[in-house]
C-alpha cells in the first residue's frame, strides 16, 4: 500500500470485501463497490492475493485428506477450431493438488499440466508429517505413499465414497467451492495467476472460522513487507 494513489480507506474496504466473500470478488465488482477503475481494482486484488503466498507452507498431521482437481474451461465451450487442438478433455486444464487436515488447515498448489504424476507425491511429502493417517482416492499418483503414511484409499470408480471414516469428502468439498469461485465469480483464471488465486482461496478458507475483524488484521499483517510491481504482474 506504500505510495499507492488509492486511499487507505479504499484499501481497507477492499480487504474487507475479499475476506468476507466466500467465493471471492471480481475486479469488475470491486471497482464498482469502491469507486475505482477496473484496471486499478485488478492490480489491487493481485497485491492482496500476493499477501497469501505463504499459505502453502503449512505441514499437516492427524487425519489428512489429499486429492487433486483440474482447473480450466471446458472444451465444449470453446470455438470449434480451438477444440480441434485438444487431444482430450483435460488437455487445456491445470492440475491442482490439495490436502486438508480434519478440523484444521488446508494447503494447495498448482502442480502443472494434466498428466504429470510425481509432483503430487512430492507435495504430500512436503506438507504431511510422516506416519499421519492419509486418505486419498484410488488415483495411481498416490499409490507409493503407503510406506511413509497410514494410507487408506476410497475407490470412487466402484462407487465407494466413505468407509469407517475413510473419505475424501472434506477436500472434495473445497474443490467444489473452488470451482464455484472459478465459474461464478472470476469466470477465468489464467495459468500465470492461478497460484495467486489459489493462495487467496486457501487463505480465506483457513481464516473462515475467525471473526471478520481478525481476518482483516491477519491479512494486513501478511501484506507487510510484500511488494509486487506492475511490471512483475504483466511481464
Amino acid at each position: 500500500m506504500e505510495a499507492s494513489k488509492i486511499p487507505l480507506r479504499k484499501w481497507l474496504c477492499a480487504i474487507h470485501l475479499v475476506v468476507t466473500h466466500p467465493k471471492g470478488i471480481a475486479s469488475t465488482q470491486l471497482a464498482r463497490d469502491i469507486g475505482i477503475s477496473q484496471k486499478a481494482a485488478w492490480y489491487m486484488l493481485v497485491r492482496i492475493r500476493e499477501a497469501w503466498s505463504e499459505e502453502g507452507s503449512a505441514v499437516l498431521s492427524g487425519v489428512v485428506e489429499v486429492d487433486e482437481t483440474y482447473v480450466g474451461g471446458k472444451a465444449r465451450n470453446m470455438h470449434r477450431s480451438k477444440r480441434r487442438e485438444l487431444a482430450d478433455g483435460l488437455a487445456n486444464k491445470i492440475q491442482v493438488v490439495g490436502a486438508k487436515q480434519r478440523g484444521g488447515r488446508m494447503v494447495a498448489e498448482v502442480v502443472g499440466n494434466a498428466g504429470i504424476l510425481s509432483p503430487q507425491r512430492e507435495f504430500v511429502r512436503r506438507h504431511v508429517f510422516g506416519g499421519t493417517h492419509l486418505y486419498t482416492d484410488e488415483a495411481r499418483v498416490f499409490v507409493r505413499l503407503g510406506s511413509q503414511y497410514k494410507h487408506r484409499r476410497v475407490n470412487h470408480s466402484k462407487g465407494q465414497y466413505g468407509s469407517g471414516g475413510v473419505t475424501t469428502n472434506g477436500i472434495e468439498s473445497m474443490w467444489a467451492l473452488l470451482k464455484r469461485t472459478y465459474i461464478g465469480t472470476h469466470h477465468y483464471m489464467s495459468p500465470k495467476h492461478l497460484p495467486r488465486y489459489l493462495a487467496e482461496f486457501v487463505g480465506r478458507r483457513n481464516m473462515a472460522y475467525l471473526p471478520v475483524r481478525d481476518r482483516m488484521v491477519g491479512l494486513v499483517r501478511r501484506i507487510e513487507g510484500k511488494r509486487i510491481s506492475w511490471a512483475e504482474v504483466v511481464g
